[in-house]
């Protein structure tokens, strides 16, 4: 129990950490209008920023059902990317087997926008072999955006992804003026 409540402590503050980046960023990059009679004043900081994020899909057939409508409806001018925070799978209902992998790749390939995606506990952690589990998530889904052809006339404007060495599934960019980082925090009992 009380590794349970430190892992969610553990979870909030990085949440906190998160948006506050984000509220510091676009501070920061805000546009400051300055003339000679008047004392600067914040304006519009240029373009908005928008994206998606989704989790713990898909764990059954209605939620594929729902989730390839979703990525089928996802347009470039509604949102510039979409983060899975993981969980593509149940892992006691799934067993976590390497086809889970294979078509959850195959259903986020439906996606009109750029996805990363963030393995979850249900995606290794708390499989049967979490380590085997790992190693087809890292193959399948680690650097997801990469499958997506970045060129003059499709996603021109995403950034540069950058990884960290070591821990090459945690994830940082910067986009309009905002970081975005991701950061693989394992709930549950590590294995």
């Amino acid at each position: 129990y009380i590794c349970e409540q430190q892992q969610r402590h553990k979870k909030f503050w990085l949440a906190v950490l998160i948006v506050s980046l984000i509220s510091l960023a676009s501070i920061i990059g805000a546009a400051v209008k300055t003339s000679a009679n008047s004392a600067p004043a914040y304006v519009d900081i240029g373009e908005t920023v928008k994206f998606f994020v989704t989790s713990d899909v898909p764990f059954n057939k209605a939620d594929e059902t729902k989730l390839s409508r979703e990525l089928s409806d996802l347009e470039p001018k509604d949102g510039d990317f979409l983060i899975h925070l993981g969980d593509i799978n149940q892992a006691s209902t799934t067993m976590c087997t390497f086809s889970v992998y294979d078509d959850a790749a195959a259903l986020l390939m439906q996606s009109r926008i750029p996805v990363l995606v963030l393995p979850g506990d249900n995606d290794w952690n708390d499989c049967p072999m979490p380590e085997a589990a790992f190693d087809y998530w890292m193959e399948k889904l680690n650097r997801f955006e990469n499958k997506f052809k970045f060129g003059a006339d499709t996603y021109a404007n995403f950034p540069a992804v950058t990884r960290q060495i070591g821990r090459d599934e945690n994830f940082a960019f910067l986009h309009k003026g905002v970081l975005f980082i991701g950061v693989h925090l394992v709930d549950g009992i590590v294995q």
